[in-house]
C-alpha cells in the first residue's frame, strides 16, 4: 500500500515560498502600487529566482518610474539574469511568463534537480502536479525525494505513477522512473530479488531514453548498466549543456541501434568490469556495428580486472601488483578453495574476496 501523502521538504535558507506567495497575493490586491512589487522582486532575488523577478520589477518601474527603489531593483534583476546560466535562465523565464504551462514547470524543475536545488525543483514539480500533469510530476517528485533521503515520500509518488490510468508509449520514461525508484527503495530494505523485478519492469517497455538539450552541438550515446557500476558520466556531460541518449545495456538489442536518435559519439559509462559482464555480449555487438567514435572502450575496462592488472601494468616503473587468481564456483566445488589456490601456484597467506 502506498504511504500517506508526504510532507514537503523543509524550507531552504533565505526567503521561503510562504513570504513570496504572500507578496504575490498583496500585488493582486493592490494592482496600482509599486511597493509590493519591489518587495516581491527583492524576495525572489534573495531566493535565487531572478527570472521570476523580471515581471514584478518591470511592473514596479511602470507604476513608479521616478522611484529610485523601483529602478534599483530592476537593475539588480537584470544583472542577476545576465549573470545566470543561459539555458537555466531560458527555462526560468518560460516558466515565469507562463505560470499555467505545466510543461514549462516540469522542464524547470528537472533543471533545478540536476543542479542540486531540490527545494526549487519540488516547487516546480508541485505546480505541474496542480496543473494536472499527475504522472510526470509524480515521477519527478519520486526521484527527487529518493535523492534527498525521504523514502516514504519517494514511494508515495512512485506508486502514484504506476497507479494512474493505463500508460501509453509516451509514458515509458516516467513509468521506468517509478520502477527505478521502487527498485532503489527495495534494495535499501534488503530485498534484492524484488528490486531486480522492478528493474525488469522498468526497462521491459523501453531501454533507451533521450535527455534532450536545445542548442547542443551534438548528441552523446551513453551506454550504462542498471547496476551501480557506472562512471559518474554527468560530471563529463553536465546537465543543461549535454544532449544525451542513455541506453541500459542489460535490456538492449543490437537491432535497436537503428531506433537510437542520431549521435556523434558513444561513451561507454560501464566502468566496473565485474558488473559489465552482464551486458558484455550485447555491448560488443552494438559497438561492432557502430561507426561513431567510442570513448572508454569496454576492452580497456576489462583490462582493469584484478587478475589482469599484473599484465595491464607490466613494464611500468615503480609499480608492483600482486599475483591475483580469479576462480569460478565450479573450480572451488571440485578442488576446494585451498586446492584451487595451490593448483594456481599460490601459497598462504592469501587474501580471499
Amino acid at each position: 500500500m502506498s504511504p500517506l501523502a508526504p510532507t514537503a521538504l523543509a524550507p531552504a535558507g533565505g526567503a521561503g515560498d510562504d513570504p513570496i506567495e504572500a507578496l504575490r497575493a498583496q500585488c493582486e490586491r493592490e494592482p496600482d502600487k509599486a511597493q509590493p512589487r519591489i518587495r516581491l522582486a527583492r524576495a525572489l532575488l534573495n531566493a535565487r529566482r531572478a527570472a521570476e523577478a523580471v515581471v514584478p520589477a518591470e511592473q514596479a518601474v511602470a507604476l513608479a518610474p521616478q522611484v529610485p527603489a523601483a529602478l534599483q531593483v530592476r537593475e539588480a534583476v537584470l544583472a542577476a539574469v545576465l549573470a545566470g546560466d543561459p539555458e537555466l535562465v531560458r527555462l526560468e523565464l518560460a516558466a515565469a511568463l507562463a505560470p499555467a504551462d505545466a510543461e514549462a514547470q516540469l522542464a524547470l524543475g528537472e533543471a533545478y534537480a540536476a543542479l542540486d536545488r531540490p527545494h526549487d525543483a519540488e516547487r516546480c514539480f508541485k505546480r505541474a502536479l496542480a496543473l494536472g500533469r499527475v504522472r510526470d510530476a509524480s515521477a519527478d517528485l519520486a526521484t527527487l525525494y529518493l535523492a534527498v533521503g525521504m523514502p516514504d515520500a519517494a514511494e508515495h509518488y512512485a506508486r502514484a505513477v504506476l497507479g494512474a490510468e493505463d500508460a501509453g508509449p509516451a509514458d515509458d520514461l516516467v513509468v521506468a522512473m517509478a520502477h527505478q525508484t521502487l527498485a532503489s527503495l527495495l534494495e535499501a530494505r534488503g530485498e534484492p530479488a524484488a528490486a531486480a523485478a522492478e528493474l525488469d519492469q522498468a526497462y521491459a517497455r523501453r531501454s533507451f531514453f533521450r535527455q534532450q538539450v536545445s542548442g547542443c552541438a551534438f548528441t552523446t550515446l551513453v551506454l550504462v548498466t542498471r547496476s551501480a557500476g557506472n562512471i559518474p558520466y554527468k560530471t563529463l556531460l553536465p546537465p543543461l549543456r549535454s544532449d544525451c541518449v542513455v541506453w541500459y545495456m542489460e535490456h538492449a538489442r543490437p537491432e535497436q541501434l537503428a531506433e537510437i536518435p542520431a549521435h556523434a559519439v558513444v561513451l561507454n559509462a560501464i566502468g566496473d568490469p565485474d558488473l559489465a559482464i552482464a551486458s558484455q555480449e550485447v555491448v560488443d555487438q552494438v559497438l561492432a556495428g557502430c561507426a561513431r567514435p567510442v570513448m572508454n572502450r569496454p576492452e580497456r575496462v576489462r583490462a582493469t580486472f584484478r587478475h589482469l592488472l599484473p599484465q595491464t601494468l607490466a613494464g611500468l616503473a615503480d609499480v608492483t601488483t600482486p599475483q591475483t587468481l580469479r576462480l569460478a564456483a565450479a573450480e572451488i566445488a571440485q578442488a576446494g578453495l585451498a586446492g584451487a589456490v595451490a593448483r594456481a601456484g599460490l601459497a598462504a597467506p592469501v587474501l580471499v574476496r
